[in-house]
């Protein structure tokens, strides 16, 4: 209902702009001969068909995917990144023809300084075009919940230049799709890895019996008994220091569920945190 109605909107205020100038000629030779003015209906003219253009595709999309219209996928972003990028483009040819400077004019003086442009603007590309790979590719997807580098997240958006992460911890990770696409990506939904860490650290002194903590920490996790792989939970020692060791705790989940995995980390980190006040209180 609301893609069809989203769509007629913009097919309605076309039609109400075509047949204006479709009505009287001499309000089409006026506009013509004004070149601001007739910049300006040229362009929200490419504005409205470009919308209803990609408003249809991804209307049409849906209906083949068989998913609801307000869900935004990466196709969604993918054909807005493309169509926003055509839009940017009309309205600089637009800016420029209402001055009087004609498309072959303007692309000879784009022609002239685009090495220029391409130096001071490579990040900007390279993050636009690694936006439309992964737009268009089933490797990360929304509502995917991966590893980029050191941030761990849910994937809520891929923009054109950026791909934003909803973190365990509720924060928003926005990183520059060309960092993203050089990092190492862990895709713990596609992959179907469900094992789950949580890294801590604690002091050589408060640890009595490794083992002792382990069982521990398994038995804070009871209540969730029936949502974690029997025999799964390990406890490791990354590193050790001085004065400290470097844990990491281990489980594997039934299914990836991703509030789950926060109840979890949360009982998980208050066991520590307790087990630390009981040590040294």
């Amino acid at each position: 209902m609301k893609s069809n109605w989203s769509i007629t909107v913009k097919i309605i205020l076309l039609s109400i702009l075509i047949a204006a100038l479709s009505i009287d000629s001499a309000i089409l030779v006026y506009i013509q001969k004004n070149n601001v003015l007739n910049s300006i209906i040229q362009f929200v003219l490419f504005f409205l068909l470009t919308k209803i253009i990609t408003t249809s595709i991804y209307f049409l999309y849906t209906k083949r995917q068989k998913i609801e219209f307000s869900k935004k996928d990466n196709f969604y972003y993918g054909i807005n990144n493309i169509a926003n990028v055509l839009i940017g483009i009309g309205f600089v040819i637009s800016l420029f023809d209402s001055f009087g400077i004609e498309l072959k004019t303007l692309l000879t003086s784009l022609s002239i300084i685009a090495a220029a442009i391409a130096v001071i603007t490579k990040d900007y590309i390279s993050d636009f075009l690694v936006g439309i790979y992964f737009s268009f590719s089933r490797n990360i997807e929304i509502d995917d919940y991966v590893k980029i580098g050191n941030h761990k997240g849910r994937i809520i958006e891929i923009e054109m230049l950026k791909i934003k992460l909803l973190n365990d911890n509720e924060d928003l990770v926005i990183l520059p799709n060309g960092m993203v696409y050089s990092s190492e990506i862990i895709n713990y939904t596609k992959s179907m890895i469900n094992a789950m860490s949580i890294d801590f650290q604690l002091g050589i002194k408060i640890i009595e019996e490794i083992e002792t903590l382990e069982y521990e920490l398994q038995g804070e996790l009871k209540e969730f008994q029936d949502f974690i792989e029997l025999n799964s939970f390990q406890l490791k020692i990354i590193d050790l220091k001085k004065d400290f060791i470097d844990f990491k705790f281990l489980y594997k989940l039934k299914s990836l569920d991703v509030e789950l995995q926060k109840k979890i980390r949360k009982k998980t980190i208050r066991k520590i945190y307790n087990y630390v006040l009981t040590k040294t209180g």
